[in-house]
């Protein structure tokens, strides 16, 4: 009797394995996610803006740039978004991007506010 349920057991277990790939692996392949990457600099003197946030307007993805001024976002549904990258003291920009399974580069270069010109 004990040698019946093991049996039976392996070939569920055999059953299962491959039904598992089938219903989670590949759908995460075939509607993978996207990517989308780059670097943020001062529109005048080309300097990476440290700390500038990136993020895809209507979602909770974003980022903000590291010490070199590159930002990744990662696990992005496939669709078309509203990047918005933003600085303190500099005018926002958003781009229109589409993500798909091909890596998006977008580089971003803001200028500085109205505001942050005026004289000291």
């Amino acid at each position: 009797m004990l040698t019946y349920h093991r049996f039976i057991g392996k070939k569920m277990l055999s059953f299962i394995a491959p039904l598992f790939l089938l219903v989670v692996v590949v759908p995460l392949t075939v509607f993978g996610q996207g990517v989308v990457q780059g670097v943020v600099t001062d529109s005048l003197d080309n300097t990476v803006l440290i700390g500038a946030n990136v993020f895809l307007v209507g979602t909770s993805l974003g980022n903000a740039t590291d010490r070199e001024g590159k930002f990744r976002i990662t696990a992005i549904p496939a669709g078309a978004y509203t990047l918005r990258v933003s600085y303190l003291g500099y005018r926002s920009k958003d781009f229109e991007i589409t993500v798909g399974a091909e890596e998006v580069m977008m580089n971003a270069s803001l200028a500085l506010s109205a505001s942050s010109h005026s004289p000291r």
